[in-house]
């Protein structure tokens, strides 16, 4: 009951490794946001940005773990 088909790993693996890079591309905007608000400071809604941004980064680094914990044990 726990074999995937070829098509639905190669799609489970596009997934995944997207995900990762999604988190990378996240990271990369709190790092530029941060960068860039250095020298002036935070306002009200940078902070409002840097959780909404943060809580995405959360939910695709949760995505990329769940996508590889089902790859390595289908159906459980």
């Amino acid at each position: 009951m726990g074999n995937i088909s070829p098509l639905q790993r190669l799609l489970l693996k596009s997934m995944r490794w997207l995900c990762l890079g999604t988190a990378v591309l996240l990271f990369g905007f709190l790092i530029l946001l941060l960068w860039q608000k250095a020298g002036t400071g935070l306002t009200t809604p940078d902070y409002g940005f840097l959780g909404i941004v943060g809580l995405m980064l959360l939910g695709a680094v949760w995505l990329f773990r769940a996508i590889g914990r089902e790859m390595d044990n289908p159906g459980a």
